[in-house]
């Protein structure tokens, strides 16, 4: 994939990412601090959804690939893994 890692002193909301289109949407986020995370990317609801697989470094691309084959399966049951994760996180911090 042909991509860069953000230039010192850009905005620190400028990330940049490659995207793999083919059967699973697969690509790789660059952040202006350099982490580097592999994302699987789907649309739900007319939005782009992007769930984070793992960071660079930690697991290889071909792990990444795999994970995010796994994303897309949920996808294809109607799941949401965005919104899966972002509920869980939720709970977490929930009060009772």
């Amino acid at each position: 994939m042909g991509i860069s890692a953000p230039l010192r002193g850009q905005s620190r909301h400028h990330d940049q990412s490659a995207i793999e289109n083919g059967p699973v949407a697969f690509g790789l986020r660059v952040t202006p601090s350099r982490a580097q995370t592999y994302q699987a990317q789907y649309r739900k609801g007319g939005r782009a959804r992007r769930v984070s697989t793992g960071r660079h470094g930690k697991i290889t691309v071909d792990e990444a690939r795999k994970l995010a084959k796994e994303v897309m399966g949920h996808v294809a049951r109607s799941e949401n893994p965005a919104e899966d994760r972002i509920g869980k996180a939720r709970a977490k911090y929930r009060l009772t």
